[in-house]
């Protein structure tokens, strides 16, 4: 359904109000405004960056170096019948196992961009990668807003879980 140039108009000039009414209420509460940035972007670099980037850098050395073929080899007998993937795949699970879905995410656009899978692979595997990791799941979430180490571990197990029975 196509909208008419006078609908496009009228929903461009109303998303431009949308804005400048925005940016009004965020100079009105500009305190308030910039004392939330300011805790996003810290708890941002306490929590999220230190949980995140040693992953992505493995991520990235892993495919680069050619090492997720090489351990794809030793484990497509487990990747083939259980998530339907190429062993080349193994890498990018077990990396979301342990550093979180943007991890596994990396590696997996990594394989395509290299040429290693084409993209209805790539799209299957990407039911296959969890979501959080164990540091952030068990670290932040359990420790930090349950105050419970044991917590954080069943989440992450019935992430895991839900994660496995996914077709």
């Amino acid at each position: 359904m196509f909208l008419s140039k006078s609908a496009v108009k009228a929903v461009n000039i109303f998303k431009a109000i949308g804005i400048f009414l925005l940016c009004i209420t965020a100079l009105l509460f500009s305190k308030e405004c910039s004392k939330g940035a300011e805790n996003g972007i810290g708890l941002c670099l306490s929590t999220l960056v230190p949980s995140l980037f040693p992953f992505m850098v493995l991520a990235s050395y892993i495919t680069d170096s050619g090492l997720a073929e090489k351990i794809g080899r030793h484990l497509s007998w487990l990747t083939k019948p259980l998530f339907g993937l190429d062993g080349c795949f193994a890498s990018a699970i077990i990396l979301s196992l342990v550093g979180g879905y943007p991890v596994g995410a990396k590696t997996v656009n990594s394989l395509y961009k290299k040429g290693a899978a084409n993209k209805n692979e790539c799209k299957r595997a990407g039911l296959f990668l969890v979501c959080s990791g164990p540091g952030f799941l068990v670290n932040f979430i359990g420790v930090q807003l349950y105050s419970s180490i044991e917590v954080g571990f069943i989440i992450f197990a019935a992430q895991c879980i839900k994660t496995a029975f996914r077709t």
